[in-house]
């Protein structure tokens, strides 16, 4: 088992993870951010959403509407974000969930980012 997390941080992963704006299947990201082993910021940017942000979303991440004003959308930053991937493996706690939200998102500005599913293995 040591062996495999040796040989699976030589890869160099980063790590993702994502605000949103709620649980549902209309959720988006509104924050997404990636990291590396060392736990310096690759990649960090929030976005403006399509739908409101939820009370509880709200409530757990503290991010209000008001500040994403002047955010850019997802299709402003989607080929900033996989280009920051590049081809390092990508760990995401949640995985299913967050690959949901980033492809709900996706979805909401019509881009079908198949390259999303590349993220799931």
């Amino acid at each position: 088992m040591a062996r495999q997390a040796y040989d699976w941080l030589s890869l160099a992963p980063l790590f993702l993870d994502t605000e949103t704006t709620g649980l549902d299947n209309t959720a988006e990201a509104l924050e997404i951010g990636l990291t590396d082993a060392a736990g310096q910021v690759v990649f960090e940017t929030r976005l403006k959403p399509t739908v409101a942000i939820g009370a509880q979303a709200a409530a757990v991440h503290g991010i209000s509407e008001q500040a994403l004003c002047g955010a850019p959308s997802w299709t402003d930053v989607a080929r900033q974000l996989r280009h920051a991937i590049g081809d390092r493996p990508v760990i995401i706690f949640n995985a299913r969930f967050d690959i949901r939200i980033l492809k709900q998102t996706a979805a909401a500005h019509s881009d079908p980012a198949d390259w999303l599913e590349e993220l799931m293995r």
